[in-house]
């Protein structure tokens, strides 16, 4: 009997019978992803026929932000995560581990489509900042996040200017 496991993005580990995936989230959003897994466990090449079915799920959160403004002269240039832990491990058998910075910095995901892939991880330390122009002058408004991003989950958020 053997296991079959997969995944789209990252670097596998078999560490001593618990497999798991270093991941790095994407800074630059027109190369993020998602993480797809999929584990098959205890095949033997007699019941498989030679074929072996995975289901894939999805390991990271989506976080979508909607920007609105009741003035037509706003355009919004961005919006970030600040503070937002970019890298962890991902265990077949357990979940999320070890989740943290990349690199030990503090990391910022920009995005002008407001759309983000994000590793599982509680949101109190992580603020949103919404970069915007108001009749040709720049502004900033930053708005702190409470909760958490849970796997395979989207989060929706909406903010007012």
């Amino acid at each position: 009997k053997i296991d079959f496991y997969a995944y789209n993005s990252g670097t596998f580990h078999y560490n001593e019978g618990n497999p798991y995936i270093t991941f790095t989230a994407d800074e630059l959003l027109r190369s993020q992803k998602d993480l797809l897994v999929a584990t098959h466990k205890d095949i033997a090449y007699s019941d498989a026929d030679g074929n072996v079915s995975l289901s894939f799920s999805h390991a990271c959160a989506m976080v979508s932000v909607n920007v609105n403004s009741e003035s037509e002269s706003v355009t919004v240039n961005s919006v970030v995560l600040c503070n937002v832990k970019t890298e962890g491990d991902y265990y077949y058998n357990e979940g999320w581990k070890s989740v943290r910075n990349t690199n030990g910095q503090e990391s910022k995901v920009k995005s002008q489509k407001s759309m983000f892939y994000v590793i599982p991880q509680s949101k109190d330390s992580i603020q949103l900042e919404v970069n915007y122009t108001v009749d040709g002058t720049a502004k900033t408004k930053t708005f702190p996040l409470a909760g958490e991003w849970l796997e395979g989950k989207e989060d929706k958020i909406f903010i007012e200017i």
